[in-house]
């Protein structure tokens, strides 16, 4: 009977050891932390447009655009931004981005959110070229370019015996401010926007990064 009771005795320490080992492993596992999930940066889409006949594809990833040109322009850095050149200093046509930096404003009383103000801007800046600048009167009317819907202004702008024409065109893109211009002799302006200005616009496209 005393072998029986010690058998007993260990069978019932052993049940309560393996059943204090459960609960003990059940709240070990409920308090583990949860892991946390570090999210991925954001990568940029950058899309692989085929070239217009004639056109080569520029990709400006910092600046976050896509643009293309005649194959046979000159392509510079024009700080902030790019110029497309027909034939170098001496071109007949010229089309310019501008991507104003975070310090830029659009002057004391311009909303940096509108686009309108962008435009004023880069008249403001064009009349500080050597030469005579006559704003062009009147609305002038927006333009979708790349799915957004940029404000435009008219101007020209007289250096000695020649005229020049320039559209300005501005939009606020995620919180960044994008401006184009297009300039030719004015007597040339309605030729060059056929055959490249056009063609230019249409073509461009805004870099978006992935969710």
């Amino acid at each position: 009977m005393a072998t029986l009771a010690g058998f007993v005795i260990v069978l019932t320490l052993l049940i309560l050891f393996t059943d204090a080992g459960r609960s003990s492993a059940g709240t070990t596992a409920r308090i583990h932390p949860t892991p946390t999930v570090t999210p991925s940066p954001t990568a940029t889409v950058i899309p692989s447009p085929t070239a217009m006949l004639g056109f080569k594809v520029y990709t400006d990833v910092p600046n976050g655009f896509i643009m293309q040109y005649p194959d046979n322009w000159t392509v510079s850095p024009n700080v902030p931004g790019v110029e497309f050149d027909e034939s170098g200093n001496q071109s007949s046509y010229t089309v310019q981005v501008f991507v104003p930096g975070d310090g830029i404003t659009p002057g004391s009383a311009g909303n940096a959110d509108d686009a309108s103000a962008w435009v004023q801007y880069e008249m403001d800046r064009l009349a500080t070229v050597p030469g005579t600048l006559q704003r062009e009167t009147g609305p002038i009317p927006a333009k979708t370019i790349g799915g957004q819907v940029w404000q435009s202004g008219i101007a020209r702008l007289s250096q000695d015996a020649s005229v020049i024409r320039v559209q300005v065109y501005a939009t606020v893109y995620k919180g960044k401010p994008y401006i184009i211009n297009v300039n030719a002799v004015d007597d040339r302006f309605a030729t060059g926007s056929l055959r490249f200005f056009e063609p230019m616009l249409s073509s461009f496209q805004f870099l978006l990064p992935t969710p």
